[in-house]
């Protein structure tokens, strides 16, 4: 069982979420692509769902808020990452983001 670190955010708050990324003590490659999707509990990602993110380093990041990358709306939902890493398809909640 994956445990998810909850993260609290107000809705006016426009920060960076950033999610550490290992590859067996490497540092990820930047070329792979990197998506967050932002989903209800007991859901999972739909193809539309997914928005671009970015590399920072060993992190995956997305600016998540007012005229940020993503804006998602006051509640809870689960992050989900998808890094695809050919010929790899890593898919997997990370974590949840509380908006209040």
């Amino acid at each position: 069982m994956i445990t998810l670190v909850e993260v609290r955010r107000n809705r006016l708050t426009r920060k960076h979420l950033a999610v550490p990324v290992a590859r067996a003590g490497a540092a990820p490659d930047h070329g792979w692509g990197v998506e967050f999707a932002f989903v209800d509990r007991d859901t999972r990602p739909a193809e539309a769902d997914w928005t671009s993110g970015e590399w920072d380093g060993p992190r995956a990041q997305i600016l998540v808020g007012p005229e940020g990358t993503v804006t998602p709306a006051v509640g809870t939902h689960v992050v989900w990452l998808r890094i695809d890493a050919p010929p790899e398809l890593v898919v997997e909640p990370v974590g949840i983001l509380a908006i209040t």
